[in-house]
């Protein structure tokens, strides 16, 4: 089983737009979604098969 590793310290705020990649621009797709709990969280992956770059995306905090 391949283990993922998500950089928890480079975060990505979210916004109304379609979340793309910040590597490459392309779709993602959420891996993980805590946008229920306070921080509003989520990790996703990017689609792309030469990139599958993992991020994490947060509320902004003005927002909440």
């Amino acid at each position: 089983m391949k283990q993922s590793k998500v950089d928890f310290n480079n975060l990505f705020l979210m916004n109304e737009d379609i979340t793309t990649c910040p590597n490459c621009g392309s779709r993602t797709d959420i891996i993980l979604d805590l946008s229920h709990t306070k921080d509003s969280t989520q990790v996703h992956k990017c689609l792309a098969l030469d990139c599958l770059m993992e991020f994490v995306f947060v509320s902004d905090s003005d927002e909440n």
